[in-house]
């Protein structure tokens, strides 16, 4: 660019003035273009210099092209209408391509984009492409808002190629005590809060929890399955229903599993299985209930191949089918006077060779009405033979109704095996006994 002449500001002491417009060019004088109405300064070609240019109007072009940088004070505007980029930041160096700061720099908690496109809100250092991070506890960090109800709000996506394991979203709580870690309020009737669908494979879906069901899935026990292999869901239905139960719905079911009428008639509704080299003392299901619930009820039939193990009451209201019954038997501690038989423990007492005569007192009896008890008491007699003479229930004595109204004897080195009935009817106790000797 050929150097056209140099235009002093000052003379002397005396500052010059120029009026109207100033046209700097190294083009004809035909080819200016006409400039429009407040234009002070057009210059056809390139500016520089080693000082300051300050500009108190407006700079318009087609081009500007600052070398080193440069600071506007005010507000600016960059106005564009073609179909090129509006405004551009190559970065070519180590630092951020944009910080916006609002306090003194170095501000650090700036928005920035940096050289290679990852954005921070907080940060001068973001880590992720996105990275939010705020020190105000009162405000949320993102809100996001649809307009349109018809479409998504968010939308997460992952590139198919991208199966490392990992998941498309994750929350760190932090460990952080009495904080939920997913939180979703405000949910319209009959909506879903959460559901989750894979392609063509069915859905796991949690309601709103004023409607019913709260849980339901299309592809039912594959939500329960560890298994790669599909299950047969035709004829399996599960249903959940209300995991505390209030007072207000005293006959609910906090968990309630029922299968189809019309589908198949061998398999399990319910199955829980053993595998592995599990500890002996292992429980595979527990079911613990109190003085006034159930552990467990049940309504139909119970089918097992092994061994059901029941520490407490065990009630059945329809008929038992059994092929070998197996019973508890120990030796009782005492073999004369006031000798305790604890029902909670066994129904069969085996006394070995009893010193005197034996008030029976059974203790733990349940006292729930129109319930019958039969304990049995073998006393493996001696040279000298003798009977049990009285019964007490929980250390209350009880009138003894010996059977054909005959208070039976017992006999010298022989097996007496008696047999009693502990009927409980109107909150009172009937007892009834009777004897048969073996050997």
């Amino acid at each position: 660019m050929a150097l056209i002449g140099t235009i002093s500001g000052s003379n002397g002491t005396t500052t010059s003035a120029v009026t109207g417009s100033l046209i700097i060019s190294d083009s004809p004088p035909g080819s200016f273009p006409a400039l429009p109405s407040g234009v002070r300064l057009f210059v056809n070609g390139e500016i520089s210099g080693s000082s300051d240019l300050r500009v108190t109007g407006n700079i318009t072009g087609s081009n500007m092209l600052l070398a080193s940088g440069f600071i506007v004070t005010g507000s600016g505007i960059i106005e564009s209408n073609t179909s090129t980029t509006a405004f551009r930041v190559t970065q070519l160096g180590t630092g951020n391509a944009i910080a916006v700061e609002d306090s003194t720099n170095p501000d650090s908690t700036p928005f920035v984009v940096t050289a290679d496109g990852r954005v921070g809100i907080g940060t001068t250092s973001p880590t992720s492409y996105m990275f939010l991070t705020g020190a105000d506890v009162t405000i949320p960090l993102v809100t996001v808002r649809s307009a349109d109800a018809a479409v998504d709000t968010l939308i997460i996506s992952s590139s198919a190629a991208a199966d490392g394991g990992n998941g498309i979203i994750r929350i760190n709580q932090g460990n952080l005590p009495n904080k939920a870690v997913l939180t979703i309020t405000n949910i319209g009737g009959g909506t879903s809060g959460i559901r989750m669908q894979a392609s063509g494979l069915g859905y796991l879906e949690i309601g709103n929890f004023n409607t019913s069901p709260q849980i339901s899935t299309s592809n039912k026990n594959q939500v329960f399955s560890t298994s790669g292999a599909a299950y047969d869901t035709s004829s399996v239905s599960y249903k959940f229903i209300e995991l505390n139960k209030t007072p207000a719905y005293p006959n609910q079911k906090t968990f309630l599993i029922s299968g189809n009428t019309t589908g198949h008639k061998t398999g399990s509704y319910f199955e829980v299985e053993k595998s592995g080299s599990a500890g002996s003392t292992i429980k595979i299901l527990e079911l613990q209930g109190d003085t006034t619930n159930n552990a467990l009820f049940v309504s139909g039939s119970i089918l097992t191949s092994g061994s059901i193990f029941v520490s407490g009451n065990l009630e059945i209201t329809g008929s038992t089918n059994v092929g070998v019954i197996v019973e508890n038997l120990i030796n009782s501690v005492g073999s004369t006077g006031t000798v305790d038989f604890d029902t909670s423990k066994q129904g069969i007492f085996y006394v070995n060779g009893p010193t005197g005569t034996i008030t029976a007192n059974f203790t733990n009896v349940p006292t729930t009405n129109l319930k019958v008890i039969t304990p049995t008491v073998i006393l493996s007699q001696s040279a000298t033979a003798y009977s049990i003479t009285a019964v007490q229930i929980d250390g209350d004595p009880q009138t003894l109704n010996w059977a054909n109204s005959t208070t039976p004897t017992a006999t010298a080195n022989k097996q007496d095996v008696f047999g009693f009935s502990l009927i409980r009817s109107g909150s009172a106790w009937k007892v009834l006994g009777q004897l048969s000797t073996y050997g």
